[in-house]
C-alpha cells in the first residue's frame, strides 16, 4: 500500500511539472520578443527596407548584404523609435548575402544573446523578428524543418522585407538571420536563414568610416578587396 501511494505522488508531480512546462512556453514566448525586439533594426535604403540584428553595444550589427547592395545612403530604426545613420562597416560578403555595418552613436546599444555553439535539431520551436513587408518588429513563430551546412530552413511566417531580421531559437537565443524565402505564388512558407557562424567571426574586425558621406555602393567598391 505504502509503495502504491508513493507511485501515485510521483505521477502526480510529474504531471504537475509537465503542466508547468507548458504554461512557461506560453509566457517565455512573450519573454523572447521583450528581451530581443529592442535588438532588432529596421533598416531603410532609398528602395528597400528589411532589418538588421545589434550584436554589441557600439552598434555593430548584421544585415543581409541584398538590401544594401544599391544603397545611395542606408539608415536604421531601432523599436523605441530612435534614428541612426549608418556610418561604416566591418564586413561584406555578397556571395554568403552578409553585412556587418556600424551605426554613429554615443548610445550603448542593446546586443542580441547568442552561443557561439548550439545544438539546434528539426522539430525545435523558432521565432522570428522581422519587417515584413514594411510592416516593423513583427514576431512569428514556427519551428525547424531542415538543417544543412549553410542552412536553417524553417516554418515562422517571413515575407519581402523580413530578410536581415532574427531567427531565435526557443531560449531566445540568435541562431541565424533570415535571408530569403521560395516565391510565397509556387510555395508555401519554405523559410531559409543564414547559421550565426557566417558572421560572428568578424565582429572585433577594424571598421571603415564612411566619412565623406559618399553614396555606399561606392564606399563599399573602393574599400572592398578583390576577394
Amino acid at each position: 500500500m505504502k509503495k502504491i501511494i508513493i507511485i501515485l505522488f510521483l505521477l502526480i508531480i510529474t504531471c504537475f511539472n509537465s503542466i508547468k512546462a507548458e504554461v512557461k512556453q506560453e509566457i517565455s514566448a512573450n519573454k523572447i520578443y521583450e528581451d530581443n525586439v529592442s535588438s532588432v533594426l529596421y533598416v531603410e535604403t532609398q528602395d528597400t527596407t528589411g532589418g538588421g540584428i545589434i550584436l554589441d553595444e557600439e552598434g555593430t550589427f548584421a544585415t543581409c548584404f541584398h538590401i544594401i547592395a544599391n544603397a545611395d545612403y542606408i539608415k536604421v530604426k531601432t523599436h523605441e523609435g530612435k534614428e541612426y545613420k549608418v556610418t561604416g562597416y566591418k564586413y561584406v560578403n555578397p556571395v554568403d548575402d552578409i553585412a556587418l555595418l556600424t551605426i554613429r552613436s554615443n548610445k550603448k546599444f542593446i546586443p542580441i544573446k547568442y552561443k557561439k555553439e548550439n545544438n539546434i535539431k528539426v522539430g525545435d520551436n523558432v521565432y522570428t523578428i522581422s519587417n515584413p513587408q514594411g510592416l516593423q518588429f513583427v514576431f512569428s513563430s514556427g519551428m525547424i524543418n531542415q538543417i544543412t551546412k549553410e542552412l536553417i530552413q524553417f516554418s515562422a511566417p517571413s515575407s519581402s522585407g523580413s530578410s536581415g531580421g532574427a531567427l531565435l531559437d526557443n531560449e531566445g537565443y540568435l541562431i541565424g538571420i533570415i535571408t530569403a524565402q521560395y516565391n510565397p505564388s509556387n510555395t508555401q512558407n519554405i523559410n531559409f536563414a543564414s547559421k550565426i557562424s557566417y558572421f560572428l567571426p568578424y565582429i572585433n574586425k577594424k571598421k571603415k568610416v564612411n566619412s565623406k558621406n559618399i553614396i555606399w555602393t561606392d564606399f563599399i567598391a573602393e574599400n572592398s578587396t578583390e576577394k
